[in-house]
């Protein structure tokens, strides 16, 4: 694949969801998990046994694009664009 994945714009009109930070200009890839989080992926935070909230800013930090959260999600300092649904 040659071209991004999704454009912000696109995710935000596919999730419904509000943009907080400065957008990506692309993304390219998604990820539930840190450890296989690639550069460019947006982290998506689910909530499950673990609450993946607790590793956004750990996915900023292993060069995340953007992380889908909860609309109560409170920024943490590292945390990039976050996508609230």
């Amino acid at each position: 694949m040659t071209g991004p994945l999704w454009t912000w714009g696109d995710l935000e009109r596919a999730s419904a969801g509000r943009g907080d930070g400065t957008s990506p200009p692309s993304v390219s890839g998604f990820s539930i998990d840190t450890r296989s989080l690639a550069p460019g992926d947006v982290f998506v935070a689910l909530k499950d046994q673990r609450d993946g909230h607790d590793s956004v800013t750990n996915a900023f930090a292993a060069g995340a694009a953007a992380a889908i959260v909860s609309a109560s999600y409170l920024r943490k300092p590292g945390d990039g664009a976050l996508l609230r649904v």
